[in-house]
Formats: C-alpha cells, structure tokens, sequence
C-alpha cells in the first residue's frame, strides 16, 4: 500500500437482490445503498472502498461492480500531516 493516505470517495450504487421463495414482480427491485470510504482498488470491473487505513493497512473493506454504481464523487479531505 502507498504511503500517501488514499482518495476519499463517496459512491452511489444500486445492491443486487436475491430471494428463495415466490415474490410479486413489483417487489424486485435494487436497492439504494450509499457507501464512503478510501479507494483502495479502482480496477476494470470493480472498485474497493476502505472504511480505515493506516496508510500500511486497510480494513472493512466493500468491493463494488462498476456496472452498479450510479455515482461517484471525491470528498476532498482537510490537509494534514497524513496526506503528505
């Protein structure tokens, strides 16, 4: 991992929905889900968000397909000793 601290980003992405059992053609939909976090990974057909990072590690990490995200924005972060 770099030891600059990572790009905050803020994602919009539709989630993809499972069931076992018989549902209304009304019911299946994607849900709405909203993530923020540090790119870890931006590869052909996913991202990787960090809710923490040492700058060495990273942990709770979310993987996103590219094809579900609708948005996705960078959160400029406060200048600190960590981004130099």
């Amino acid at each position: 991992m770099n030891k600059k601290l990572p790009k905050a980003y803020y994602v919009e992405w539709r989630d993809a929905v499972s069931g076992s059992g018989w549902e209304d053609e009304h019911r299946l939909h994607k849900r709405r889900c909203f993530a923020l976090g540090f790119l870890v990974r931006k590869g052909r057909g996913a991202i990787k968000l960090a809710a923490c990072t040492d700058r060495q590690q990273v942990t709770s990490t979310l993987v996103i397909p590219r094809k579900m995200i609708r948005r996705m924005v960078r959160v400029h972060l406060p200048p600190t000793k960590w981004n130099k």
